[in-house]
């Protein structure tokens, strides 16, 4: 699927790789402009796991269903069947990692061993990811919260090896039949004229992520209906209003806190906050770290490897 794209355009996507041990290869890569991949194809007993730093994308699926991975959502792939098309709207970057579960048996045995002979049923993954239709998606749990913040707190150059160490955990947590596992896909909405204004909205917030952004204020703005906006919303990018703009402002503000440029104060106003107070919580609750802390962790100098020796504002 995505491993295909990255191995052939490489320039366009920005992609670096390594083999971080046999049958498993890390990516990693930044998708700058609008892709659409018709019939995506992954190889059978092969595993993608997306960790997704910023963007979009989403899969949609036989049936009319579709599955929106956003900014620090997870998402699995083991099969493409019941898949028909690829959409990044904008942009994506984060990290893939891609397994031939063929090729990788004897490293993972290797793994397990190390882990006091932990077992990581094959069969018991393919069940649980057949009943996903192929597609598992962890958005919003404990799990990724944890997961990225340890990864922003690691060296660049340990995050391949930490990403294969937790892709590894997902399956055993696939074989003891956690509910980590997001069910619900959204149905998605044929392109119409309501469907072009909605992502016309969208775009609006995305670029005036300073302002008091209200629902009714945007439907007035665009002479649409609030709950046609909420529930068309919703159905094309798989979660609400809120919790889309939330999202991008806090990644918005993540780019600001990493150029170091601004004050903390200054990266809140520049995001639709008046003051730090909330936005510090905000943040907080988006990265598991205040901005400050943040900040630091993005420092180059603070991430070296240690020497051995309103209410109605959406």
């Amino acid at each position: 699927m995505l491993t295909e794209y990255l191995a052939q355009h490489p320039a366009q996507a920005d992609a670096v790789w390594h083999t971080v041990m046999p049958g498993v290869c890390v990516y990693r890569f930044s998708i700058r402009e609008p892709l659409i991949l018709s019939s995506p194809h992954l190889d059978a007993l092969h595993f993608e796991t997306l960790y997704c730093d910023q963007g979009t994308l989403t899969l949609e699926q036989i049936g009319n269903q579709a599955r929106t991975v956003g900014a620090h959502d997870v998402l699995l792939v083991s099969d493409t069947d019941n898949l028909c098309r690829l959409c990044i709207p904008s942009s994506l970057s984060g990290i893939l990692v891609s397994v031939d579960a063929v090729q990788a048996r004897s490293s993972l045995r290797t793994l397990c061993h190390l882990m006091g002979d932990l077992t990581l049923d094959l069969h018991t993954v393919r069940h649980r990811m057949a009943q996903q239709n192929g597609c598992a998606l962890l958005r919003q749990s404990s799990w990724t919260h944890a997961m990225f913040a340890t990864l922003l707190q690691l060296p660049q150059a340990e995050h391949a090896r930490y990403c294969v160490w937790k892709s590894t955990e997902l399956l055993y947590l696939l074989c003891t039949h956690s509910n980590l596992l997001e069910s619900d896909c959204s149905p998605v909405i044929p392109d119409s004229r309501l469907a072009y204004t909605v992502r016309d909205i969208r775009d609006y917030m995305a670029c005036h992520l300073d302002e008091k952004l209200t629902i009714a204020s945007l439907c007035r703005r665009f002479g649409l209906s609030p709950t046609a906006f909420k529930t068309c919303f919703r159905r094309m990018y798989g979660q609400p209003i809120h919790n889309w703009l939330q999202q991008k402002r806090m990644e918005h503000a993540g780019t600001l806190l990493r150029a170091q440029s601004m004050t903390v104060l200054q990266v809140a106003q520049s995001v639709g906050y008046d003051g730090v107070s909330q936005f510090n919580a905000a943040f907080k609750r988006r990265y598991g770290l205040t901005p400050t802390q943040y900040r630091k962790m993005s420092d180059p100098v603070d991430r070296r490897p240690i020497p051995q020796d309103d209410p109605a504002a959406i």
